[in-house]
């Protein structure tokens, strides 16, 4: 299966979707945001639905945020944050700290 892209139903379209460009995808009000580099794109799949067609480079941190790992700028451990390329800042659940911390061992160097 190749997981380079999507195609995400847009309202009256079929949209493809790079995955390397995305940085998160966000759900909120019944609809879900996907954030890329150059733009963003809203339609009513469910986070569940699109997680199932993602790499495991793309985490889902908390029941409203999936973050793309090679675009995450900075962990805050102490307050269970990240802040990711484009600016936005968002918090880890408990429970996905360690996938997190997994993912970021696996495409980043880890010095301590």
């Amino acid at each position: 299966m190749n997981n380079s892209s999507l195609f995400i139903d847009v309202g009256q379209q079929l949209r493809r979707v790079e995955l390397e460009n995305v940085l998160h995808m966000q759900y909120a009000q019944g609809a879900t945001t996907i954030e890329m580099i150059n733009n963003k794109l809203m339609c009513c799949t469910t986070l569940k639905e699109v997680q199932n067609h993602l790499p495991a480079h793309f985490i889902r941190i908390n029941r409203n945020v999936i973050i793309n790992v090679k675009h995450l700028s900075a962990y805050y451990k102490q307050s269970q944050l990240v802040d990711m390329a484009g600016g936005r800042r968002f918090s880890v659940s408990r429970r996905s700290v360690p996938l997190l911390m997994e993912q970021m061992k696996a495409h980043f160097p880890l010095l301590r």
